[in-house]
């Protein structure tokens, strides 16, 4: 992952390390979304 300039969670976030979180993610077949580039193909804008 990449750090945010709005710092998000990730693995280089100076404040909001979420190591832990993405290792246990990846080990139990999970899923991680991106807020930033995620959110539109979760939820796509009704016409």
């Amino acid at each position: 992952m990449t750090r945010r300039a709005n710092g998000a969670y990730d693995r280089e976030s100076h404040t909001c390390k979420l190591d832990k979180g993405l290792d246990e993610a990846a080990s139990k077949g999970w899923t991680v979304a991106s807020m930033k580039d995620d959110w539109n193909h979760i939820f796509p804008a009704e016409k």
